[in-house]
């Protein structure tokens, strides 16, 4: 769908979103390794005396180019799609985020640009979950959620929605108040199984709308298109 993306608060130009679509492929969580992402952020000023993998080095040299915004020589450029680049994206996030977050304010900033860059750039849905999962866990602690609410609706892709309307049937209030904020109250205001019924018979009119609850008090991140659903019905009668 062909909606105006909301831009992030930072002004880092390399997690732009790029037109072009790739296939899904599931989020590694670190297979072989020794470490994660968080262990690797917290001692990246040892990595010079440090025996890294590629994928280490290519996602220590994204931290300092999601971190720099003078974008020095020799990094990696994340305005361009490579699998080298990729793959060390979704290992950060497979093995950085949610639960295993640290108490780190740009800590959580490197993983929102590498969530918007997976998201944004390569339209790459099987990190869904792990942002899905991030966003709720920050929400419980009252931490930001404002870019990775918007990099979580950037593939505009309806999986968002059926991953958030499983938190409607949560224990916790204040995930299912998030859930329904985010789910913009359209459809039936109830359970997750009445939600993805409801999105079941629609979804083919959605359209997202690159906003997100932050900006706009009428909370429209996505909504049905009256003319394609009309012309639903009508394809429907024949």
């Amino acid at each position: 769908m062909n909606n105006p993306a909301v831009q992030p608060t930072t002004n880092n130009p390399a997690v732009q979103p790029a037109v072009n679509k790739r296939g899904r492929q599931g989020a590694t969580n670190n297979p072989g390794g020794a470490q994660g992402f968080p262990e690797l952020y917290a001692h990246r000023s040892e990595a010079g005396r440090r025996r890294l993998d590629n994928r280490e080095r290519t996602a220590l040299s994204i931290t300092e180019n999601l971190l720099d915004v003078n974008h020095k020589k020799g990094r990696v450029n994340l305005a361009e799609r490579s699998e080298e680049v990729q793959e060390a994206l979704r290992w950060m996030v497979g093995t950085g985020s949610a639960e295993n977050e640290p108490e780190d304010e740009v800590y959580r900033q490197v993983m929102d640009l590498a969530f918007a860059v997976l998201l944004g750039t390569y339209r790459d849905s099987s990190v869904l979950p792990a942002a899905t999962d991030t966003l709720f866990v920050r929400e419980a602690k009252g931490q930001n959620t404002h870019d990775l609410v918007w990099a979580l609706f950037l593939p505009a892709d309806g999986e968002a929605l059926r991953l958030i309307a499983r938190r409607l049937d949560a224990q916790g209030e204040r995930e299912r108040a998030l859930a329904k904020k985010l789910l913009c109250q359209q459809g039936p205001d109830g359970s997750c199984e009445d939600f993805c019924g409801w999105l079941a018979e629609n979804e083919e009119a959605l359209e997202f709308t690159g906003l997100g609850p932050q900006f706009s008090g009428e909370l429209p991140v996505f909504r049905i298109n009256a003319a394609k659903k009309g012309a639903q019905k009508e394809v429907g009668k024949i």
